[in-house]
């Protein structure tokens, strides 16, 4: 199997097209389709099949897709860094997370990687919570950082990181603000509130305890980022679920009187990757990170 076999894959695995990635690599459809074939002979399965217009990966490409990658980005390394004794190659790792976690969590842990010299190339891809199963099994993902799927299969490893206190905040002209004692969550409810989009654990939290109280939200305001929801409650309009991290000046706890809530975040990944040494060096390094660093407080055990 020589590398441009392997820049050939990941070409189809881009335009989803042999016509189109033939065009991008500047060779003949019959020649993108020869090497295609090669890497199936050498490895005696198929990996790709036409879905209508489409060329999409088969279950084994998916498996597949992860090593591919990160044998063309050594080579690419080792390429650029031949004689070159003072550097040693980065690891290629695709990390997947939700947009909090992206911009609270990740670029620290980030910095304190580079310092310690780990040598990560991070590509970090943002994606929805409830997409996670999905996304591991694509190949797109060597990992995800963010709550836990408690319906995942027994193909996903999902080990937890650190757990953040969940409050409910309001704007500092909301109503609300002038209560002088915790109310309860029901009373909560009876006011307008912005959610996040279904299958988002805030919402999760929020739709389990309408249905056991058997009180209905009054929502106006629907997102898939929690930072949307914090700037519409800033403007004082209705309230929403934050992590308690995300608390500024301009947001105010409705402190409640039955209800406390939290949510954990785990390091999701495939079960037949945990002994890879990417995989468990990654889990090792943030584990260390975490008892190290600010989120010390907020460890999972």
């Amino acid at each position: 199997m020589h590398m441009s076999d392997i820049k050939s894959f990941l070409a189809v695995v881009e335009f989803h097209s042999i016509s189109l990635a033939s065009k991008r690599m500047h060779i003949s459809q019959p020649t993108m389709t020869r090497r295609i074939q090669k890497i199936e002979q050498e490895l005696g399965t198929p990996l790709f099949f036409s879905s209508g217009i489409r060329t999409e990966l088969t279950a084994k490409g998916k498996e597949l897709l992860p090593y591919f990658r990160q044998m063309l980005d050594i080579y690419q390394q080792m390429y650029i860094n031949v004689g070159n004794k003072t550097k040693n190659p980065l690891k290629l790792i695709n990390v997947g997370t939700s947009v909090y976690v992206a911009n609270s969590i990740i670029q620290d842990f980030m910095h304190s990687a580079e310092i310690s010299s780990s040598n990560y190339f991070f590509n970090i891809k943002l994606l929805a919570e409830p997409h996670i199963i999905d996304s591991l099994n694509s190949g797109e993902y060597d990992l995800i950082i963010a709550p836990p799927v408690y319906d995942c299969s027994s193909s996903v490893v999902s080990i937890p990181l650190w757990k953040e206190k969940i409050l409910a905040v309001v704007g500092a002209s909301h109503p609300l603000t002038r209560n002088k004692k915790a109310i309860s969550i029901t009373e909560l409810m009876s006011h307008d509130v912005a959610l996040m989009e279904k299958g988002f654990t805030l919402r999760k939290k929020l739709d389990s305890l309408s249905e056991e109280l058997h009180t209905p939200l009054k929502a106006i305001f629907e997102s898939n980022s929690i930072y949307n929801n914090i700037a519409l409650i800033e403007k004082g309009v209705g309230w929403c679920l934050i992590h308690e991290r995300l608390l500024n000046p301009n947001l105010i706890p409705v402190e409640l009187s039955d209800c406390n809530m939290e949510i954990e975040f785990h390091c999701s990944f495939l079960k037949r990757r945990e002994d890879e040494r990417l995989i468990w060096q990654f889990l090792e390094q943030i584990r260390k990170w975490i008892l190290a660093d600010y989120l010390k407080q907020y460890a999972c055990p």
